[in-house]
């Protein structure tokens, strides 16, 4: 698990250095209050928070196999822009369990903050002042590092809401990306990889309106009731992906099944109205359709998914 997650934040390291650097001149570069820049535009003593190169909530969602046996691992990535630090720049990371109702409200998750006593912080450092993350002379990256035990997570949605509250003289804290979210989770009993097949419609488009199968998606942990597409949905070719985001499927497991299904995306995807979406568990399938933009007489997938294998 360690060795999986060295590979996992060294990989992340490189692409969200290269994704974020466009978005790091800040509102403080703009106004003329950052002066160091690169030749190429930019900002070299900026350091930000680096958990998603794909959402503006910079929010990571950590699924981990059941286990009993304590973990460590970089947890929070903190990067520097525009190259490698000139000498060792200490970072302080903070708790800010605000930012936890701030992203349950505006995306309807049920995230709750971790209870310290279920995990360790590596870092110099506490609670209430701060953890320290060192970026070290030469290099781009350094981290908060956890350890924890992945089965005190198994069942509950914990998250730790972070945001970078100090730096070294002479660094400026991101404006942009100066906070994070790390969701931390057991892989549900939904997650998987899923035969995918369906019907899209696309008014006045037949290339992309029709059904197609044959198809794989993996779903992956997004909560305790909760799991994501792993890629973008398909039009009816097959191919072409909907460029809604990643459809959230939550279930309702508060009553008997089939369990009802709420789908939601960053693009604006939500239940498709008169069909009952639902997960059947005795075979292991999900029957789902939502709609967006235009509305349904538009803009339509119906979809079924059914559990091949682990993920």
């Amino acid at each position: 698990m360690k060795l999986k997650n060295i590979i996992y934040t060294s990989s992340l390291a490189v692409i969200l250095s290269t994704v974020f650097a466009s978005c790091l001149k800040d509102d403080a570069f703009d106004n003329h209050e950052i002066q160091s820049v690169s030749s190429g535009g930019i900002t070299q003593n900026v350091v930000y928070v680096g958990l998603t190169a794909t959402s503006n909530s910079n929010h990571l969602q950590l699924a981990f196999e059941k286990s009993d046996v304590d973990t460590t691992f970089d947890a929070v990535p903190i990067l520097l822009a525009g190259g490698a630090a000139p000498e060792d720049i200490q970072v302080t990371l903070a708790y800010d369990p605000a930012l936890l109702g701030d992203y349950n409200a505006a995306n309807g998750t049920t995230h709750e903050e971790a209870p310290t006593g279920l995990y360790s912080v590596l870092n110099p450092g506490d609670s209430v002042n701060g953890y320290v993350v060192t970026i070290q002379k030469g290099q781009t990256t350094g981290y908060l590092q956890l350890k924890l035990n992945p089965d005190d997570f198994l069942g509950f949605d914990y998250a730790l809401g972070l945001k970078i509250v100090s730096v070294s003289s002479g660094y400026i804290i991101s404006g942009n990306f100066n906070t994070g979210i790390l969701a931390i989770g057991v892989k549900n009993e939904w997650d998987g990889i899923y035969d995918y097949k369906g019907y899209s419609l696309r008014a006045g488009d037949a290339s992309l309106t029709g059904n197609f199968s044959g198809k794989e998606m993996p779903l992956i942990t997004k909560g305790a009731n909760s799991v994501g597409f792993g890629s973008i949905p398909l039009w009816g070719d097959g191919n072409s992906g909907i460029s809604i985001g990643n459809p959230l499927l939550t279930l309702n497991t508060s009553v008997p099944p089939p369990y009802p299904i709420t789908i939601t995306s960053d693009g604006g995807a939500y239940n498709l109205p008169g069909y009952d979406s639902r997960y059947d568990p005795d075979t292991k399938t999900f029957y789902i359709a939502y709609t967006w933009g235009a509305g349904p007489t538009a803009r339509q997938s119906i979809d079924t998914l059914t559990y091949l294998r682990p993920r």
